[in-house]
């Protein structure tokens, strides 16, 4: 009877508040009858609301939120997997299709990679042009950041091996400048005292490949021309050009000396051939005097004492040249052999 007057009066105190919510109905409930006041049917019973009631499960049991309870907001839709911000990697897939954008190579941690090495740009690097970033040529050697086909001459000698002709092009030391390469040519007595060996080792500095527009288009050496008794010969290529000559258009400058053998019993003929062609850059040509210090030597005389340079039809370098001086014996321009005399070969170069 309690039990039954309690439940009345429950009852009653919910009629009151309908203008605001459904009556929360007591006791048994189903689908006909549900839950109001954010209560849930929990086994045919009304269950009052909790501060967790936002978790409980709203389906076909718990009648669903009341009328005006706010709406849950909708999950964001579905874009599939987290999107990764990062740069992607624009490389060429692996079907070898090109990538669209050819954007940048860019690792997985959005790191640029270095881009394909395509060579220098086309408005650097060739012969007479600026140097590449980084000093770099496509043809010759950076010099004075200009890339040049010629980088100078340089000689050893005397009794020590001393540095007798300084390169002009590198500080006069017996050295090529960074981006040439050192190319011996061929050993020459400088003295008649031979057999003392007072020769010279002959350098120049070079690239390896030959460029068409150059004003350098080789250098190389002939031993034994022609050939002496007991003397090697052969043929030591320089740089630039794959056999003993000068390619087509270049004017080849011969300088001829001789190498005493096995303390002067054997004197053995070189020849020094240096190719120019085109305009000075920084191989100005190259030329020869005579310094005769002997009565056979003494009678050349007047012109005969100068082999001019082609660069400037005599025994002069172009202006703005400096000259290397090799000193070399030679055969008598009339006597010829076995009259050497005293010259020097004189070989131009300038910086750019």
């Amino acid at each position: 009877m309690v039990r039954a007057v309690g439940v009345a009066l429950f009852a009653a105190s919910l009629v009151a508040c309908a203008d605001a919510e459904p009556p929360l109905q007591v006791g048994v409930c189903d689908e006909a009858r549900p839950c109001g006041l954010g209560a849930r049917c929990v086994a045919g019973f009304c269950v009052p609301p909790t501060p967790d009631a936002a978790r409980f499960d709203r389906g076909p049991d718990g009648g669903g939120p009341p009328p005006d309870a706010a709406p849950d907001p909708e999950p964001p839709p579905d874009r599939g997997p987290p999107i990764d911000a990062r740069p992607v990697d624009r490389g060429v897939p692996p079907d070898g299709d090109t990538p669209g954008d050819g954007g940048p190579m860019v690792d997985g941690m959005g790191l640029a990679d270095a881009a394909p090495d395509q060579g220098p740009p086309d408005d650097c690097g060739r012969f007479g042009q600026a140097c590449c970033p980084g000093d770099v040529c496509r043809d010759g050697g950076c010099l004075d950041g200009t890339c040049a086909a010629f980088g100078g001459v340089y000689a050893f000698g005397g009794l020590d091996g001393d540095c007798t002709t300084g390169n002009p092009l590198n500080r006069n030391r017996c050295t090529c400048p960074t981006g040439f390469t050192d190319h011996p040519l061929e050993d020459v007595d400088f003295d008649e005292t031979e057999g003392l060996g007072l020769f010279h080792s002959v350098y120049v500095c070079a690239p390896e490949d030959d460029d068409p527009i150059a004003d350098l288009r080789g250098a190389f050496a002939v031993a034994s021309d022609p050939a002496g008794v007991g003397c090697p010969s052969g043929c030591r290529l320089g740089p630039l050009q794959p056999e003993c000559g000068c390619p087509e258009g270049a004017t080849a400058l011969r300088f001829e000396g001789v190498r005493q053998m096995f303390r002067g019993i054997d004197q053995c003929p070189r020849a020094i051939t240096l190719c120019a062609a085109n305009a000075p850059l920084t191989f100005g040509g190259a030329y020869r005097v005579w310094r005769p210090q002997t009565v056979a030597c003494n009678e050349i005389q007047g012109d005969a004492l100068c082999v001019p340079n082609p660069r400037t039809g005599d025994c002069t370098c172009p202006e703005g040249f400096e000259g290397a001086a090799i000193g070399m014996m030679a055969p008598h321009p009339t006597r010829g052999a076995p009259f050497y005399c005293r010259s020097d070969v004189v070989v131009c170069g300038a910086r750019p």
